[in-house]
């Protein structure tokens, strides 16, 4: 299933199910899934991802990958504003650990989204921040506010998160991805 970012058009996303035995062999099926989907997206034989930021054979593409239980996804942007971007996808009817919500909650992230919408909008704001920053301690969600599709980091606006839920094969999924602009960060 390919999806184009419907308001911008910047990020194209590819979601897949099925791999064959014989791509990255050695490697877990959720590697396996996001880098076959990143495959057939970007048409490169050399999958190598420089700083979780770029392609290395194609500097100019920025790249994230998710995957969850039997879904693999990657997102690519040739839009050259986009300093990085970032990608999560959940099951929507992922279970979770009682009160795991404090560990990434904030008592300033919209209230108006579920758990699992936080969640994935946080994974995909750390993961496009995460090559950018330089600061001293480590990055972690709860270091992330949402709010009315922006992203947050220490008070600051950072970038735009976006939530959807989509149905992939008859059962709802959650997609987020986070843009970071040269003129944001």
């Amino acid at each position: 299933m390919l999806i184009r970012n419907k308001k911008s058009m910047s990020c194209s996303y590819l979601l897949i199910s099925k791999v064959s035995e014989d791509f990255y062999p050695q490697k877990s099926e959720g590697f396996r899934l996001s880098r076959r989907a990143l495959k057939d997206l970007v048409d490169l034989e050399n999958l190598n991802i420089v700083n979780h930021l770029y392609m290395e054979d194609q500097e100019s593409t920025k790249v994230s990958i998710s995957h969850t239980k039997g879904l693999g996804c990657a997102m690519i942007s040739k839009d050259s504003k986009l300093q990085s971007i970032g990608v999560d996808i959940e099951w929507s009817d992922r279970k979770y650990k009682p009160a795991i919500e404090k560990y990434f909650m904030r008592d300033e992230d919209q209230e108006s989204l579920s758990l699992i919408q936080v969640w994935a909008c946080k994974e995909a704001a750390y993961k496009a921040l995460s090559p950018l920053y330089k600061g001293e301690k480590p990055l972690v969600l709860k270091d992330f506010v949402i709010r009315d599709e922006r992203m947050f980091f220490e008070g600051r606006d950072i970038g735009e998160v976006k939530v959807e839920e989509l149905f992939f094969e008859k059962r709802a999924l959650t997609l987020a991805q986070a843009t970071i602009s040269f003129s944001d960060y």
